[in-house]
């Protein structure tokens, strides 16, 4: 597998518009390891209330990766695991 690095240095961090501006589930420092490969590096973002999210990206870029970590369906495979935060209404339920 390869990496791709995305880089958000001075991106403005807005709620969109017609949100109410409350984060529904914030992801900090989101790190996801296929046994020793580290697959997601560092990922942050938020999710807004009220708001539909896309994940757009080439096949292989972490977008179904991202996805197994909000449910935590890794945890059924010991050989991988998650490290950071995916806070729900504040609580980290990673």
């Amino acid at each position: 597998m390869s990496a791709i690095t995305v880089s958000t240095k001075g991106a403005i961090r807005s709620a969109p518009p017609g949100s109410d501006g409350r984060t529904r589930i914030g992801v900090r420092n989101l790190n996801f390891y296929y046994g020793d490969f580290r697959s997601l590096k560092d990922i942050s973002l938020d999710f807004y209330d009220r708001q539909v999210t896309a994940l757009i990206g080439p096949s292989g870029c972490g977008k179904s990766t991202l996805l197994r970590t909000f449910n935590r369906i890794y945890s059924l495979y010991p050989e991988q695991r998650a490290d950071g935060q995916i806070l729900l209404d504040g609580q980290n339920v990673l």
